[in-house]
């Protein structure tokens, strides 16, 4: 009878089964469903998600705009001329600045390697005049009156032969940033008056230190000194030199001198600019001598030879200047 009634059971289950019905109903939605999820994935590939890199390019490409036709002529017009906007013109001082602080920090560091050197240049002078005031009886001491002295006298001698010797290559880097705005027949002049200059400068140096200063220095210790006391055997006064004071005096004493040896150098470029002409020389020969002569008399010792030795230099030059002059006139009048 069990089987009988299973196999009853599955002959009804198979005549009245809702599984047909159940299929039809649920066909169409599984075919939806497939329908769905493959569209999609159609979408998702038709469609890829877009990087922020493609969508930053795509916002920097953008199109170029015309240039009006001023600004094509002021573009023209500077590439000519050579002419910078300022903030051009700031950039370009920053980096010449800079070379120029690297110039000076690496001459200085020399003159510390050569610090021996530098300062028998600054003290030998001194020698013929200790000699002679050990033979006067006349004792000299050189000093110190802070404990800073000898670190802050090695820094400023330092420095000072850094400067020296950087002096060139600073002339040469403000000579490159002035050179555009000049004609290019001046551009020559330019390193011709550059390396004059440094002659000249030296040149000065050197005459007052092999010859100036020995003579100032004596005129300023033996012809100023002050008489002993008439008491027992008299009292001499000591003369103590700080060094401070004399590396200032020294150094001040010979830059006068390098620097107005310039005046070949001044004059010349001012001839190349039209402000000032050979005649100017000839007519003002008179005035000019009394100016150098309370020139000399004022940057030296109260001493007749330690004027000359800078008065006849300056009178030479200030004639070799009208001289310059009047070739720089001649050559631009044939140019």
């Amino acid at each position: 009878m069990a089987r009988r009634k299973s196999k009853k059971d599955a002959g009804e289950e198979k005549e009245f089964s809702p599984r047909p019905f159940q299929r039809k109903k649920t066909e169409p939605a599984s075919d939806t469903s497939n329908k769905s999820t493959k569209k999609v994935k159609k979408t998702k590939i038709e469609k890829p998600s877009k990087s922020p890199k493609t969508v930053a390019k795509k916002r920097v490409k953008k199109p170029a705009e015309k240039e009006s036709p001023e600004d094509e002529y002021v573009r023209q017009l500077r590439k000519q001329q050579k002419h910078m906007p300022l903030v051009d013109h700031l950039g370009e001082i920053r980096g010449r600045l800079a070379r120029s602080i690297l110039w000076l920090l690496g001459f200085s560091a020399l003159g510390f390697v050569f610090y021996d050197e530098v300062w028998y240049f600054v003290m030998a002078p001194l020698e013929n005049l200790v000699v002679s005031a050990k033979e006067k009886n006349l004792p000299i001491k050189f000093i110190t009156t802070e404990l800073t002295d000898y670190f802050m006298l090695k820094i400023k001698l330092t420095l000072t032969a850094g400067l020296l010797f950087a002096a060139p290559a600073i002339s040469l880097e403000i000579l490159k940033f002035v050179m555009p705005a000049l004609d290019k027949k001046k551009w020559k002049w330019g390193y011709v008056l550059l390396f004059a200059s440094v002659i000249l400068f030296w040149s000065g140096i050197m005459l007052a230190r092999n010859y100036v200063w020995p003579l100032a220095t004596d005129m300023l210790v033996f012809g100023m000194r002050i008489p002993e006391l008439p008491i027992e055997n008299g009292i001499a006064p000591e003369l103590h030199l700080t060094l401070k004071e004399y590396f200032s005096i020294f150094t001040s004493f010979h830059f006068a001198f390098g620097l107005t040896f310039q005046l070949p150098i001044i004059s010349v470029i001012l001839g190349l600019f039209g402000m000032i002409k050979s005649s100017f020389f000839i007519k003002n020969w008179r005035s000019a001598i009394v100016v150098i002569a309370v020139f000399s008399a004022f940057m030296t010792p109260p001493d007749p030879f330690t004027m000359g030795f800078m008065m006849v230099p300056l009178l030479l030059l200030y004639f070799l200047s009208a001289i310059l002059v009047r070739l720089v006139e001649r050559k631009e009048k044939l140019d």
